[in-house]
């Protein structure tokens, strides 16, 4: 059997912060073409890997855009309680 083409997928679930209850379930999935000359099960560990950096990263920026935004809710909450 010749392999010509791989398929990988990388997922989570993360809990939001600040959250209750509150999940995030980011997917990917990364394709690659094989040439003949190239080791398939070599070449879908590297795109495995590759999937699962890009998922880690993704979910790192998930978590940072959740904390700056309760960070913003923080602050418009004092100012409300400052103007009233």
């Amino acid at each position: 059997m010749k392999i010509t083409s791989i398929s990988v997928n990388a997922g989570r679930t993360l809990s939001m912060p600040n959250s209750c209850y509150a999940n995030v379930r980011p997917q990917v999935t990364f394709n690659a073409t094989v040439a003949e000359s190239e080791d398939a099960f070599a070449a879908a560990a590297q795109l495995t890997q590759q999937a699962e950096n890009f998922m880690e990263d993704v979910c790192d920026q998930i978590v940072a855009l959740a904390a700056a935004r309760a960070q913003q809710r923080v602050k418009a909450q004092k100012r409300e309680k400052a103007s009233a």
